[in-house]
């Protein structure tokens, strides 16, 4: 009977460690989500970049009229970004425009317009995350 208690008290303690071990990473699972979905109640700030650069010409053709029209438009928004820098020269020349989740409407209008330039790119935190356009823009989006 003693022993029986014993094992009961044991398998209670592995129980709630259990426990504790899935809550711990249903937490730490939510923050990652969270950020997005409830910008207000996580301490990280979401953000999101739209990087693109001038449409190249490939040898005697020059780039479209259309795209090089949209690309300058891009760099005058992009410039009115909350954080906006350039780097590289001529055809390695990118621009990076860093959208906070409160500016969810403004990268909304550049993206728009930049999204469809070639060779444009999306970070989230200044990382290329895997769906970054076909899942976590979208999130973003709900707070236009």
């Amino acid at each position: 009977m003693l022993k029986e208690k014993a094992l009961n008290g044991s398998e209670a303690e592995n129980r709630e460690k259990i426990r504790r071990e899935i809550q711990d990473e249903i937490r730490t699972l939510g923050q990652k989500v969270a950020f997005i979905l409830h910008p207000d109640q996580v301490q990280l700030r979401p953000c999101a970049t739209l990087v693109f650069g001038p449409p190249q010409s490939h040898g005697e053709t020059k780039p479209d009229p259309d795209i090089l029209e949209r690309y300058e438009k891009a760099v005058t928004i992009a410039q009115t970004a909350p954080t906006y820098w350039a780097e590289g020269n001529g055809r390695y020349l990118r621009h990076y425009a860093r959208y906070e989740i409160e500016h969810a409407a403004e990268l909304f209008n550049l993206y728009q317009i930049a999204g469809a330039l070639p060779e444009s790119e999306v970070l989230i935190y200044d990382l290329p995350l895997p769906y970054a356009r076909d899942l976590w823009l979208p999130l973003f989006w709900f707070h236009r």
